[in-house]
């Protein structure tokens, strides 16, 4: 392969995607490369086949489990803000035209099965009635700790406490985008991405994903709570991945590195390392 590129794109991950197509709309000849026999990296969405040859290769698939477009398995969870920086960038790129979206039914429910445009208008009455309820909330402080709770980690979606430690801007914008984006098209600010004929499983069949910040040498034994809660478990696949971020900046060799994915689920931080690079 003798032709020239301007960027090489190494890898399928989300980060990677986006990057390529930001690229590619500002002119750039992009190579984009994976080693996989699948897109996505981490971040994945899977068929019944890739995702026993990932997790237990040389195990055909259950019979029982139907074929391939049956399911399409998400290694981690994509609530996409409504109104955040990935949706603006897929708007940008036209990706929107290989993918459905359908609203999440309510924050922490199901995904409504109704398809939304991305680029919906806002529902100004509603946001006139948070705009309205959080005024007085700010304007007096009478907040209590069930409260701040709710509103740094539910609606500011921070995964830790450090944000309290800081300016009052970060958290304001945070809650901006998070009703922004419930404003969009009602009950939730999350909408979901839809492959197309794939189902998400077999009928009859649940996924959940169950996930932690590893803290000891046992994840399995720090995640048996959660497992608990969900019942019997007919199969149950189990991988950890490395957190790491590159301490090269890359604007000497201009070989750039995205960071791991977060613990957040909404591609916020994920769309913020790209843009820096």
């Amino acid at each position: 392969m003798d032709e020239e590129y301007d960027v090489v794109v190494c890898g399928t991950g989300l980060k990677e995607c986006i990057l390529s197509g930001l690229l590619s709309c500002a002119g750039k000849k992009v190579l984009h490369l994976d080693r996989n026999n699948y897109y996505g990296g981490e971040g994945a969405s899977l068929s019944l086949t890739n995702l026993y040859n990932k997790f237990k290769p040389g195990t055909p698939p259950p019979a029982e489990y139907g074929s391939n477009r049956d399911w399409n398995v998400d290694l981690i969870p994509k609530f996409v803000m409504a109104c955040g920086k990935l949706v603006k960038i897929l708007l940008k790129t036209k990706v929107t035209r290989y993918l459905e979206w359908q609203v999440v039914e309510g924050a922490g429910d199901r995904v409504r099965g109704v398809n939304v445009p991305l680029d919906a208008t806002f529902r100004k009455e509603q946001m006139s009635l948070l705009l309205r309820l959080l005024r007085p909330v700010y304007k007096y402080f009478g907040l209590e700790t069930n409260t701040i709770d709710f509103v740094g980690h539910a609606v500011a979606l921070y995964p830790s406490d450090e944000y309290l430690k800081g300016p009052m801007k970060g958290p304001m914008e945070h809650i901006k985008l998070y009703m922004y984006s419930v404003s969009r098209y009602g009950r939730s600010p999350f909408i979901y991405p839809v492959y197309g004929p794939h189902g998400i499983c077999l009928k009859g069949k649940t996924i959940a994903i169950v996930s932690t910040t590893v803290e000891t040498d046992d994840p399995e034994k720090e995640l048996e709570p959660a497992l608990k809660l969900l019942g019997k478990i007919e199969e149950k696949f189990v991988s950890v991945s490395e957190m790491l971020e590159c301490t090269d900046t890359g604007k000497e060799t201009n070989i750039f590195v995205s960071k791991s994915f977060d613990a957040t689920s909404h591609f916020e931080s994920a769309t913020q390392d790209v843009l820096q690079m």
